[in-house]
C-alpha cells in the first residue's frame, strides 16, 4: 500500500512540473498563432517608429472621424493602426497602417471637414427669427 501511494505521490509531482512547463509552451504556442494571425502590413505597422505626438494627432483626427473610440494617449497599438487602415481605405490610400506624411495629411484634412460640418453657424448661435439664442420665444412674457 505505501509502494502505491510513493508511487501516487511521484506521478503527481511529475505532473505538477509537466504541467508548468506545458502551460508556458501553451502560452508561447498561442503568442505564436496571434503573431501569425497578424496581417503583414499589421506587424509592420505597429513596429513604425512614429513619435507619439504624431500618434495622439491621429488618434484626435480618427475620433473626429469616429473612426477610432480608444484612448488618445499616443501609443500606436492595434487598436489605433485598424483605425489607420480603415480611414486609409475610405481615403483611397493603400490600407497599410503606416502613418505616412500622406495618411497624416489627409486625416487632419478631413478631421478639419468634419468639425467644419458640425460647428454652430452664426444663424445657429443667433437662433431662430422669433427666439432668443436660447431659443425662448420673444413672445413669451417675462415671470
Amino acid at each position: 500500500m505505501r509502494g502505491w501511494m510513493a508511487a501516487g505521490a511521484a506521478a503527481v509531482v511529475l505532473l505538477a512540473g509537466c504541467g508548468r512547463d506545458d502551460a508556458e509552451a501553451r502560452a508561447r504556442a498561442a503568442a505564436e498563432r496571434v503573431r501569425q494571425t497578424l496581417s503583414d502590413d499589421s506587424a509592420r505597422a505597429l513596429e513604425q517608429r512614429v513619435p507619439p505626438e504624431q500618434v495622439r494627432a491621429a488618434q484626435q483626427a480618427l475620433s473626429v472621424l469616429h473612426e477610432y473610440d480608444g484612448d488618445i494617449d499616443g501609443t500606436l497599438d492595434p487598436v489605433t493602426v485598424n483605425a489607420i487602415q480603415a480611414f486609409q481605405r475610405r481615403a483611397g490610400l493603400e490600407p497599410d497602417g503606416l502613418l505616412h506624411p500622406d495618411t497624416q495629411r489627409r486625416l487632419q484634412v478631413a478631421a478639419a471637414e468634419a468639425l467644419a460640418m458640425t460647428a454652430p453657424t452664426a444663424s445657429d448661435r443667433a437662433g431662430t427669427p422669433g427666439t432668443h439664442a436660447g431659443g425662448v420665444s420673444r413672445s413669451t412674457p417675462p415671470m
